[in-house]
């Protein structure tokens, strides 16, 4: 372990997510302070450069020297049970963030239609009087017609809502969604580096999620109201009964999630053939 720990690519994502961490602590706490000696642009361009540093040294460890390459720590990766979690939660994670984009509908649906049969001319032969009528409201009532594939209707429906929709399961969608894939991606894969890489987005989700609740206690941007019906933690406020299952139901855009479970196939399936290709190499 210790080899695996000193691997470079092990090193460079773990000291970036660190330094990214650190940093954005460091300066949201002490923002007034900051602001008031270099101005807002100077506040916003040391952020951006920091965060850039530490986003660089992430993609080096990972693209340079992490993905598929680095010790194996985890055997057990390309086992069923580990396959399946790995699946269930980048899926969950993927959900998560299909519910922060506009909830998506069919571009066509079947909606009554006006009737084709009900005057003019005949240019067929006449058919019995029930016949005639069944296909009078066959062709009355069947039909299709173009919608906008952005379902307006779902957002109108939780309008006037303090807590609606993913806000239901944490206050940090992004942060956790973020963490769910990562800890999906990290159980499928044997590699440290991996591993790692796809672990770290979770202390991002606890430490700064915690974080963010403090700073916005203390500034009052968190209402009483909203702190007591909501969690930080993903599911617990649904499990101590502060938020509704049902409710959460109603809110859930279930084509958006169709979407995000199609693109936690396709992950498993790559996985699977990389695993299959890979033992067969071996037995080559």
């Amino acid at each position: 372990m210790a080899s695996a720990l000193g691997h470079r690519g092990v090193q460079l994502i773990v000291g970036g997510w660190t330094f990214f961490i650190a940093e954005n602590l460091i300066l949201s706490e002490n923002r007034e302070y900051l602001v008031s000696e270099l101005g807002e642009s100077g506040y916003r361009n040391v952020y951006g450069c920091l965060s850039t540093l530490a986003c660089g040294s992430i993609a080096v460890g990972y693209l340079r020297f992490g993905r598929g390459k680095g010790p194996v720590v985890f055997p057990g990766a390309a086992g069923v049970g580990a396959q399946t979690a790995a699946f269930a939660l980048q899926t969950l994670g993927l959900v998560g963030f299909s519910q922060l984009a506009p909830p998506l509908q069919l571009p066509v649906a079947v909606a009554p239609v006006a009737a084709v049969n009900g005057g003019g001319a005949q240019i067929h032969p006449p058919v019995g009087s029930e016949a005639a009528k069944t296909t009078k409201e066959v062709t009355s009532t069947l039909g299709l017609k173009a919608q906008c594939p952005i379902n307006f209707d779902h957002s109108r429906r939780q309008e006037g809502k303090e807590v609606v929709g993913i806000k239901r399961v944490t206050r940090h969608p992004v942060l956790w969604s973020m963490a769910y894939v990562g800890m999906g991606a990290a159980m499928g894969s044997p590699l440290i580096t991996e591993i790692v890489f796809g672990l770290c987005p979770s202390l991002m989700a606890i430490i700064g999620g915690w974080h963010t609740d403090f700073r916005h206690r203390k500034s009052g941007a968190l209402r009483p109201s909203v702190d007591g019906a909501t969690s930080a933690l993903p599911f617990a406020a649904l499990l101590e009964g502060r938020q509704s299952w049902a409710e959460l139901a109603d809110d859930v855009a279930w084509s958006n999630a169709g979407l995000a479970v199609a693109g936690g196939t396709a992950l498993a399936l790559r996985r699977h053939r990389a695993f299959a290709a890979a033992a067969r190499a071996i037995a080559k």
